[in-house]
């Protein structure tokens, strides 16, 4: 017996580990966004109001512990944890049907599942804490044999877990319903009361509480996905969990018919199991949209670094198929001070690829906040850094707080920056970089000495409008020819012409700029895209110091690119030649609008 108690012990030990180890290798990166995402403030009034409502413990509890996410290795521990510690009792109530080895392999089925989930931006630690709160009610509930303890405990349970967990309380009812048949508990019709009791309480959380009712978790992923709201996504998961359950507890009561003494039929079965879980693992594995993910979370990470050189390393001479990989690649080598001089040595589509759409989501806010504030302008970077606080998944972000706090330090607006710096000051991860910033609200002068802000002079935006509606025309025209020398503004919109092959604009750009001398001489692929536009216009040669080596390059390449016609061997040699040129691009390469 002994024996037997040590070998499931350390198939859960073995399990936890692998889920670490996963967790950890896969989701290092995600967990940083994850924090960044949540805000937590441990001051009573902040906590009173998570509490008032249902569910707010386990809310609350998750607020409190993703804080903590900075810390990679902790996020990986917890929710191994937590997995771990459903899997084990799902396990023994499991046994509790029959006692079968194959029933481990069964336990780790809506282990795998929950695994899947915690790799997601959408799904929050809350969804996953009250699914172990629901399963260690329900493991007591099948361990009860007496007829009034049953009927006091479902009733006791069930206003708890309502208390605690919220809406999940309706598919405890319904496991609680369903063991009735599968674990032969008689008289049943006394759990008629906590069932009822459960329909009344969840009615009355969706009309006072939440308005999102459980159900909605009904629909697919990618509609949860367009909601952006935590709750929706969570019921999701928490659905498709109990119908898991449910599956693997009606089957277990099936196979108990079966003979078990046979030692062939035990390992017919146990391999039957077997290839089932691990075909169900195998689907639950990272996929190319978890993958793409994991690239842009670790992107982000490297930003908040400020390690541009390992940004610029991940995409060279590589095939890059997202504009978002495109826009921290090119806001590294503007960082760099390289993209004028670098842009085109690398796999470019549009002008997206510096700046892309908006799509309304915290992580596009964010990041499209950070160009705009790198550029100098507060304007739009601010209105980017509201939106994202608001999309945050849990009452703000704290690192959108951070952004809102140096802008408004730029701006002159000290009373609303230490507005802001109060709150940071109050979370014990930001308390020292508030304490930093609230330096600058008496001695604003010493913030030129301080990296994190773009220049000590910035170009304040008067472009009116919605976020939505700005065209990036409009976003560093008046930064260009203000009195301000905004050089990456400058190349950024040169750029941005050049990727779009929007040759007449960039004339009228260049033969602006070049009547004062702050802008010169031009970045690399400006002065090829100078010569080329001097077949047309050879008065702008005349303005415009060249390189003598790219002036030869140029005559060179036009030798090699008229005999290219439509042979791909050639066409393949001159990008081996000339692939790093503006030349190449605007000639051979066709513009993509693709955004994954």
């Amino acid at each position: 017996m002994l024996s037997k108690q040590w070998k499931i012990g350390a198939f859960w030990g073995l399990t936890f580990l692998l889920v670490c180890f996963f967790l950890q290798s896969f989701a290092f990166y995600l967990f940083e966004r994850q924090e960044e995402a949540q805000l937590f403030i441990p001051k009573w009034y902040f906590m009173k109001e998570i509490l008032c409502s249902p569910g707010g413990f386990s809310n609350l509890t998750a607020l409190f512990l993703v804080q903590f996410y900075q810390n990679s290795l902790f996020a990986s521990l917890l929710i191994s944890s937590l997995l771990t510690g459903i899997g084990y009792l799902f396990y023994r109530i499991l046994q509790t049907i029959a006692q079968r080895g194959y029933h481990l392999l069964f336990a780790l089925i809506p282990v795998c599942g929950l695994i899947k989930m915690h790799i997601r931006f959408n799904y929050v630690l809350d969804g996953t804490i009250c699914l172990f709160l629901m399963m260690v009610c329900w493991f007591v509930f099948i361990q009860i044999r007496k007829k009034s303890g049953l009927l006091i405990y479902s009733i006791i349970s069930t206003i708890v877990l309502y208390l605690l967990a919220g809406q999940i309380v309706i598919l405890y009812a319904f496991l609680m319903f369903l063991s009735v048949f599968v674990f032969s508990i008689h008289k049943w019709p006394y759990l008629l009361v906590p069932i009822a009791i459960a329909v009344v309480l969840t009615f009355l959380d969706i009309y006072y509480w939440h308005a999102i009712p459980v159900t909605e978790g009904i629909y697919s992923e990618a509609y949860h996905e367009t909601q952006l709201l935590p709750e929706s996504y969570m019921y999701y998961v928490w659905l498709r969990f109990v119908l898991a359950l449910a599956c693997i507890v009606v089957s277990g009561y099936v196979m108990k018919r079966i003979k078990w003494e046979k030692r062939r039929t035990k390992v017919l079965v146990t391999s039957a199991v077997t290839f089932l879980v691990v075909y169900i693992a195998g689907y639950c594995l990272p996929d190319q949209f978890d993958v793409q993910n994991r690239m842009a979370d670790k992107l982000l990470s490297l930003k908040q670094k400020k390690d541009w050189n390992a940004i610029i390393e991940m995409h060279q001479g590589k095939s890059i198929n997202n504009f978002i990989s495109l826009n921290f690649l090119n806001m590294a080598l503007a960082e760099k001070g390289v993209l004028g001089d670098r842009l085109f040595f690398f796999d470019q589509k549009s002008s997206q690829g510096l700046i892309a759409d908006w799509n309304r989501t915290f992580y596009m806010s964010e990041m499209l906040s950070d160009i705009h504030y790198m550029l100098g302008d507060l304007s739009l970077s601010e209105g980017y850094a509201m939106e994202g606080f608001s999309l945050a998944k849990r009452k703000g972000s704290p690192r959108m707080m951070q952004r809102l706090v140096q802008i408004n330090l730029l701006k002159g607006e000290t009373r609303l920056a230490e507005k802001y710096l109060n709150r940071l000051a109050d979370m014990p991860f930001y308390n020292a970089w508030a304490m930093k910033y609230k330096g600058y609200l008496d001695h604003p002068e010493s913030m030129i000495g301080d990296k994190e802000f773009p220049s000590s002079k910035i170009y304040r935006s008067k472009t009116p409008g919605l976020l939505c509606l700005i065209t990036q025309d409009s976003i560093w025209q008046s930064s260009v020819n203000d009195s301000i020398t905004n050089q990456k503004a400058f190349e950024y919109l040169g750029c941005s012409y050049l990727l779009d092959k929007r040759m007449d604009d960039f004339y009228t750009l260049i033969d602006a700029i070049t009547q004062g001398s702050h802008y010169l001489p031009l970045p690399d692929h400006f002065q090829e895209a100078v010569l080329l536009l001097g077949q047309k216009y050879p008065d702008l040669l005349q303005k415009v110091e060249i390189k003598p080596q790219i002036a030869q390059r140029f005559n060179q390449f036009n030798e090699h690119n008229v005999m290219v016609q439509n042979d791909d061997n050639k066409l393949f040699a001159l990008f081996q030649t000339y692939g790093n040129t503006f030349w190449f691009y605007y000639y051979h390469k066709h513009l993509k609008n693709e955004v994954l």
